[in-house]
């Protein structure tokens, strides 16, 4: 949790709402600047946990390392868990024992908490293995994932290197590509979605999602199957991310942030140069 008081007591108050009373709660206040730390304390039995700010990756590891409980979730602050969640993923992590983790469904909230497409799930392909991630499905929020704890042991921790929104998808995988995972259909999450989002900048998550699939190309270099999963991986991160490239490059260019426009164009042209011809032409067009 970074700054996250904003949405962090409705987190919280989810967690506590579950019909399966969680055994530890613990927030890790990753060098909040807000009052993100004094909101977690306000809840009992919260342990509170604080440290510089090393990004998402370290904090979960943070919390990984204290916890006690054999099923962990990693609930970020703006998201809310349904009732059902955690014995949703009891269940199936005991119904599936080779298990390194069980995942289910979220739909999305705004801001205020309302759900703007009540019918929509986000996540389960109906089965999940290494060659379905690698074929570009993930699982958003991470608190749609129950993962059971010794699974870390084998796998290692998050990749503290990662800080640009990829750092569930290459767990997920690292995970998949020694243990079983299983996909379910249940809804477990309401996924909130707001300014502040990470998946926001599409320019940085589209470079991050390709440069994880390139790690994992050599695992996969005499498995045709594999190799044909992850160029479809490809396919499918650049359909997801690259038709808004344009419109967030002028977004930014309108915010003064040359930087962040500079990127985004960049990665139009590389990656999706007919969206970018085709939103100039339409502005041209119009204007």
């Amino acid at each position: 949790m970074f700054n996250g008081e904003r949405f962090l007591g409705a987190a919280l108050a989810s967690v506590f709402a579950q019909s399966r009373v969680p055994d530890e709660v613990i927030v890790v206040d990753d060098g909040s600047t807000d009052s993100s730390g004094q909101t977690a304390r306000s809840h009992p039995g919260v342990r509170v946990i604080r440290q510089e700010n090393q990004g998402l990756s370290a904090a979960r590891n943070t919390g990984l390392a204290a916890v006690q409980s054999d099923a962990v979730v990693f609930l970020d602050d703006d998201d809310r868990m349904l009732p059902e969640n955690l014995a949703t993923g009891l269940r199936l992590l005991s119904a599936y024992p080779q298990a390194a983790f069980v995942a289910g469904c979220a739909t999305p909230i705004d801001a205020a908490g309302t759900r703007t497409s009540p019918d929509k799930r986000l996540g389960s392909p109906g089965t999940c293995s290494f060659a379905t991630l690698l074929a570009g499905h993930s699982f958003v929020p991470p608190s749609t994932v129950m993962f059971r704890r010794a699974a870390f042991e084998a796998t290692g921790p998050f990749d503290t290197a990662l800080r640009s929104g990829c750092e569930d998808l290459d767990i997920y995988l690292r995970m998949a590509r020694v243990f079983e995972v299983h996909a379910h259909p249940a809804l477990i999450v309401e996924y909130r979605r707001h300014g502040r989002n990470i998946t926001r900048n599409r320019a940085r998550l589209l470079k991050a999602s390709l440069d994880l699939l390139e790690r994992n190309r050599a695992l996969v270099a005499d498995d045709p199957e594999l190799k044909a999963a992850l160029e479809a991986g490809r396919r499918r991160w650049i359909a997801t991310y690259g038709p808004g490239l344009p419109s967030e490059a002028a977004g930014h260019l309108k915010q003064g942030h040359i930087l962040p426009a500079v990127r985004a164009i960049g990665a139009a042209l590389r990656y999706h140069p007919q969206g970018l011809w085709r939103y100039l032409y339409g502005k041209l067009g119009r204007g």
